[in-house]
């Protein structure tokens, strides 16, 4: 599994492009030790933390960028924080299931990780870079 980088990824706003590009660049990271490695799951989510913890940094990026551009009643940022949240709240879900080594938990987390991302990317953030980008001067 790994992620490849594409131009129609980019959003037009240099610090979330960047996140994005090292997110992604993380994540590959993440795809390609799970093979090589005979890890136990609980193993699996401790690796993933690096990720975790710059996902959440990008998620107060983009939450800071709408405060400062205040859209944050706007149905665009209401629906784009609401994937932020369903994300999270799926990852204690897989965290549970990597606890208990619930078979093929981490094929699962990864076509979920591989798949939100991409996802996101191109959905929700390029309709919340348009949304910024008519309020802030990046």
């Amino acid at each position: 599994m790994n992620i490849t980088w594409k131009a129609e990824y980019c959003t037009g706003i240099e610090l979330i492009d960047t996140q994005h590009q090292h997110l992604v660049f993380l994540l590959n990271n993440y795809f390609a030790d799970q093979p090589r490695l005979d890890i136990s799951s609980a193993t699996s989510w401790q690796m993933l933390q690096e990720f975790n913890g710059y996902a959440d940094d990008h998620f107060a990026t983009e939450e800071r960028f709408a405060h400062q551009a205040g859209i944050e009643q706007s149905g665009v940022w209401i629906l784009h924080k609401g994937s932020h949240d369903y994300y999270i709240n799926r990852l204690r879900e897989f965290r549970q299931e990597l606890e208990t080594e619930s078979p093929r938990a981490v094929e699962k987390l990864m076509a979920f990780l591989s798949y939100w991302w991409v996802a996101h990317i191109t959905g929700e953030d390029q309709e919340l870079a348009n949304l910024l980008t008519s309020y802030l001067v990046t």
